[in-house]
């Protein structure tokens, strides 16, 4: 008996379990890589762009100094619907500034390479 043909038979059960761990690896790697993107994906969405930036707006509202009082005389204290009126706009305005810096032109250009897309093909240019 020769020392090649000694155990043939677990030869092949070794090559067979390298191989295994090998394609599991890969199927492992692949799922990493999948799951990477899907998240890279739902962090760049548009509802999370938007709940970090309505996050931002918050944090800010709160911890920005507020201005002492006036030592001019007695100030009314706004109504409701002008405090309203006054975040609206400057959340507006905040959107707007967004919107002209690098970030807002990326994902504004994002929405339209989406909106391309999804627009469904016109049946009639489709020859059969």
């Amino acid at each position: 008996m020769s020392k090649s043909n000694a155990h043939p038979p677990a030869d092949r059960e070794i090559a067979q379990l390298q191989q295994r761990i090998y394609l599991h690896r890969i199927g492992l790697k692949l799922s990493i890589e999948t799951a990477q993107q899907a998240l890279r994906e739902r962090l760049a969405s548009p509802g999370m762009l938007l709940a970090a930036g309505a996050t931002g707006f918050m944090l800010e509202r709160l911890t920005r100094p507020h201005a002492p009082p006036r030592a001019r005389g007695p100030q009314s204290e706004p109504s409701a619907a002008s405090r309203g009126f006054s975040v609206i706009a400057e959340a507006l305005r905040t959107a707007l500034r967004f919107l002209q810096s690098g970030p807002g032109l990326w994902l504004a250009a994002r929405f339209a390479a989406r909106a391309v897309e999804r627009e469904p093909e016109d049946p009639s240019s489709n020859p059969q």
